[in-house]
Order: C-alpha cells, then sequence, then structure tokens
C-alpha cells in the first residue's frame, strides 16, 4: 500500500505528539504492508510559509533518519494537506506543498460549510497552479452531506477524491460511512488512505480492516486505491477516471 495522507511528523500539527510515536507508526504502518507514507501535515500560513516548511524539512529529515536507525524499510514523502481559504489565492510556492514533488494537491475544504461558489474558486486555484486537486476525506465534509449534488460539481471539475479508511468502518459516524462507500459504489474514489494522527486515536492498522472492507469493496478497485493509483503519484503521472 502507498499512504498519501496522514499526520506522522512529530510536533508539528495535531497528528504525532513525538518521535517515538512517529516511528512507532512507521513500525505499524510496515506491519501492515504500508511501503511508502507521503507526510502530510496541516498547511495554512500562507502569508508566511517560511516557518512551516523549516519545521516540516526539518522534521521530515528527523524521522527518515530514525527509522532508518531502526530498520523499518518504508520509504517517507514529504507532503502536505493544505487548507481550502481565502488566504491561499495569490500563494506563490505551491510546488513546495504538492505530494512526493509531483503535480498532485491535497487539499482540504472547510468542515463546517462552503458554498458551490467557493467549492468552485478553491479547487480552480489549484488547477491554475497547473496542479492536480485532491480533495482530502471527501466523505466527511458536510456541506457535501446537506447537498451530495455538490459532490457532482467536483467531480465535474477534474478534481480526485480520498477517502478515509476509519470512515469504512464508522469511526467518523454514520453520514461518512454512508457517503464513502456510495462514493466507492460509484467508483469515483481514486485513493483510500489512513489519515492516521497516534497510535491510540487514529492509528494506520490498515489490516484489521481488510476483512469487512474486501467483503464489501471489489478486489481489483481496493487495489487501485490502495496501491495502483497512489503509485501513479509517485511517479507523477496523470491519473483520470
Amino acid at each position: 500500500m502507498v499512504d498519501i495522507h496522514c499526520h506522522l511528523l512529530p510536533g508539528i500539527d495535531d497528528g504525532a505528539k513525538s518521535l517515538y510515536e512517529a516511528v512507532e507508526l512507521c513500525r505499524m504502518a510496515e506491519i501492515n504492508h504500508i511501503t511508502d507514507i507521503i507526510l502530510t501535515p496541516h498547511f495554512q500560513e500562507f502569508t508566511d510559509p517560511g516557518v512551516f516548511f523549516a519545521l516540516r524539512d526539518e522534521k521530515y529529515e528527523e524521522l527518515k533518519e530514525a527509522i532508518e536507525a531502526e530498520g523499518i524499510l518504508c520509504r517517507l514523502y514529504s507532503g502536505a494537506e493544505v487548507a481550502a481559504t481565502e488566504e491561499m489565492f495569490g500563494f506563490s510556492e505551491w510546488s513546495r506543498l504538492t505530494l512526493a514533488g509531483s503535480r498532485y494537491l491535497l487539499l482540504e475544504l472547510p468542515f463546517m460549510h462552503f458554498s458551490p461558489d467557493e467549492m468552485e474558486q478553491y479547487v480552480e486555484c489549484i488547477k491554475e497552479q497547473g496542479l492536480i486537486p485532491i480533495i482530502a476525506h471527501a466523505e466527511r465534509y458536510s456541506s457535501f452531506h446537506r447537498s451530495p449534488s455538490m459532490m457532482n460539481e467536483l467531480l465535474g471539475m477534474d478534481a480526485l477524491l480520498q477517502v478515509n479508511l476509519a470512515s469504512l468502518t464508522g469511526a467518523f459516524g454514520g453520514n461518512a460511512m454512508h457517503m464513502a462507500y456510495d462514493l466507492i459504489r460509484s467508483e469515483v474514489v481514486s485513493f483510500l488512505s489512513t489519515d492516521a494522527h497516534s497510535l491510540s486515536r487514529r492509528n494506520n492498522n490498515v489490516l484489521a480492516a481488510l476483512p469487512t472492507l474486501e467483503q464489501e469493496i471489489p478486489r481489483y478497485y481496493l487495489e487501485q486505491m490502495l496501491i495502483d493509483h497512489p503509485q501513479m503519484i509517485l511517479e507523477n503521472q496523470v491519473l483520470k477516471l
């Protein structure tokens, strides 16, 4: 598996709190057959991004050295989960936020509310940079729950969708679980990811969920979302559903 969305870098956002926890999450990833991990700390510092970039790069090197010392074989890549806000318009350093240096960017929409016009502006902002937007945990937004037709508009803009594995087991509530399965049954989801934050609260124990998922989702489609499509990000290939 290639995990394109997780918060394993220690002490940079609401993810891993220490280097020890980050290393143990990487160990858990290896046990769960996750071979490649794109580290995606939250980013919203559009007006002053220098501190974020410096801290992210420092923590990345620290974690990479630590897992090598432990003999953990997961390959790490740098990225970000970018918050969609009005401050993003006019930002210029997009290439430093992409997933593994590719043309793909992980975009987090506002959780509370956004209008169709706002959604279009956020997505178009990314596309105008020559980048491909991936909507993080698309199943969790209340705006989509209230107005499912907005999801069709989003797909019409050629945005790609990422869904959290934990949503499929009910960890984020019934609405998120039902929307996640509806999207997967429609085969419009490109990526399944862990969105792991900690060892206890939200981890990357993928194998525990697989028996349930294999009963609900065709094997070929699971492999596309977990392996084939994420691999295309690492290779910077264009993915179109």
